[in-house]
């Protein structure tokens, strides 16, 4: 009971954080690929200290400051993860702006709100697919890593983090105990890439 428990918990992070990572990253990759200028030069300024910063190490931080909870580890770690979307969508804006018939909407007073979802959106949103499965994946990994050591993560609540922690100790006596959780991280991680992967694969 305790592992479906630490299910539900964990893709409720797994969601947030690849669904969060996809939608604003990419929406300010188009904004500043569209926009260029001061608007792109300041998103991606921001979106290169977020590089600096490693996903995990800023989660950490912020759960020494604050506390998680599933939602916030979600929101979190999706913040965290948006670089690369930005940097991709960027370009890709980039390379679709400069095409004849956006400039011809634009001559005729297409709103740019309007231009940006009938046009961009499809042909960047599409290409970003390829990160989910990473996203997903690196949101597991580093919420278990989270709650392994217990920083900001109720450890009375059923996480697959928290578990490996408390049942480290029974690994020679009971090593089902440590096994159930470490399997479950396991194959949510690799099932969340593969199945990224081979929708992405099978997008036309």
């Amino acid at each position: 009971m305790r592992v479906v428990l630490g299910l539900s918990r964990t893709l409720t992070v797994m969601i947030l954080a690849t669904g969060l990572s996809a939608l604003a990253g990419g929406l300010l990759g188009m904004i500043a690929g569209y926009l260029g200028g001061p608007t792109r030069a300041l998103i991606m300024l921001a979106t290169d200290l977020v590089l600096i910063v490693p996903t995990f190490v800023g989660a950490l931080i912020f759960a020494a400051l604050f506390g998680l909870t599933p939602v916030s580890a979600g929101i979190v770690l999706g913040l965290f993860g948006i670089g690369p979307y930005v940097n991709q969508a960027c370009a890709l804006t980039e390379a679709v702006r400069g095409r004849a018939f956006l400039q011809i909407e634009t001559l005729l007073g297409t709103p740019t709100p309007v231009i940006v979802a009938r046009h961009i959106a499809p042909a960047v949103m599409r290409p970003l697919a390829v990160y989910l499965g990473a996203s997903a994946a690196n949101a597991v990994l580093a919420y278990a890593g989270l709650a392994f050591i217990g920083l900001g993560v109720d450890t009375t609540l059923p996480d697959w983090g928290t578990m490996l922690y408390d049942y480290r100790v029974h690994l020679s006596d009971h090593p089902l105990l440590v096994l159930w959780p470490t399997l479950g991280i396991a194959i949510l991680a690799l099932s969340a890439h593969a199945v990224f992967d081979e929708a992405e694969g099978e997008t036309p």
